[in-house]
């Protein structure tokens, strides 16, 4: 099996960093062209929809994998996670062209939630004090998750490089506490690590200054990757639902908080803006450097290269520690996801995530 993994990482990585090259080279042909406006945090215009290379190689490798075609394992039902991954890439990159109404789109990740849950087996959900939940509640409640996650990648996506540092940390992450419960089970890194190398490649363009931008082609796909690839985690090789939690805590506190911060301030949801606590740490932190005499554009890069960094080292060396408490000890999970979030959820109170300033 090593030798197929390391030829589906080179491919994953290949098509990762050349399909955004291809699209950079043709973004004005494609009219997938990010012009910068006042809720941008980019001032030059920018091609848009180059992740769409991660989610091809990893359909590319998931066929041939489960046709036989290269002997990697496949979970139960893999074809319907292609499946569900293909609606959210091919509404995204018509997004990226156009513009899809807002029920539209959300009709399609509803779609691609529910599919995937039906891959997974329809997971059961148990909570505090109320034990496992009737099954149509807890499908109720697991497929708004996976939307939640599905459309937070796409307003966490906002400065380079922050969405796909986030799936690379997240899922290695994931592949260690996974690891760490059993080393034998090698069949819990193969996708996410295809999905990491896929992201590394893209990366190389994306890093700040940005060349190119992810676009919805790849964000809505990648949110709901991760979600469906932590939830296997908890279904097939043993990890807590709540460890499986805590490692994309960046994300579900910033977006999470500031949703619920611009829903009370009434603000209009729906609007785009810039106010999450990665946006608002990362102008803070350009223009102290201007203060300190870079320029614009080379301190917005610097700043955007910080932030992005920032997230990884939460991810794995907060989060991921967190994580693994909550996976070898049951018993404090919610103890261990409640330490874990307090100090996201401050920086995001005092960044002030969801108030607009300008």
């Amino acid at each position: 099996m090593l030798g197929a993994l390391i030829f589906a990482l080179v491919v994953a990585f290949a098509l990762g960093l050349g399909l955004a090259e291809w699209v950079r080279r043709n973004a004005r042909r494609l009219r997938m062209i990010d012009e910068p406006n006042a809720r941008s945090s980019h001032s030059q215009a920018t091609p848009r929809g180059g992740g769409l290379g991660i989610y091809i190689g990893f359909l590319i490798l998931g066929l041939m994998a489960a046709f036989g075609g290269l002997p990697l394992p496949v979970p139960d039902h893999f074809i319907v996670w292609l499946l569900a991954f293909t609606l959210l890439a091919a509404v995204g990159f018509a997004d990226d062209r156009g513009h899809i109404p807002p029920p539209a789109r959300l009709a399609v990740h509803a779609g691609a939630a529910v599919l995937a849950l039906y891959a997974l087996g329809w997971p059961s959900l148990m909570m505090p004090l109320l034990g496992t939940l009737p099954h149509a509640i807890a499908t109720m409640l697991l497929a708004v998750a996976l939307i939640w996650l599905i459309n937070l990648f796409n307003f966490m996506d906002g400065i380079d490089g922050i969405a796909g540092i986030e799936v690379v940390t997240v899922l290695l992450g994931l592949v260690l506490v996974v690891l760490a419960i059993d080393g034998n089970v090698t069949a819990a890194m193969v996708w996410p690590l295809i999905l990491i190398a896929g992201c590394a490649g893209f990366l190389v363009w994306n890093w700040s200054p940005a060349k190119v931008f992810m676009g919805d082609a790849a964000s809505g796909f990648l949110g709901l990757a991760l979600g469906v690839m932590l939830l296997d985690a908890t279904n097939r090789f043993g990890v807590d639902p709540i460890a499986a939690l805590i490692l994309p805590g960046v994300f579900m506190v910033d977006a999470s908080w500031t949703l619920l911060r611009r829903v009370i301030r009434r603000q209009r949801v729906h609007q785009a803006h810039r106010s999450h606590a990665y946006q608002r740490g990362s102008r803070l932190w350009g223009a102290r450097l201007q203060r300190a005499g870079v320029t614009p554009d080379r301190a917005r890069a610097r700043a955007h290269r910080g932030v992005s960094m920032t997230v990884a080292a939460i991810n794995l060396f907060w989060l991921l520690p967190w994580s693994a408490v909550a996976a070898h000890f049951p018993d404090f999970a919610w103890s261990a996801l409640v330490v874990a979030y307090l100090p996201l959820i401050a920086a995001a109170v005092s960044l002030g995530a969801g108030v607009i300033d300008d």
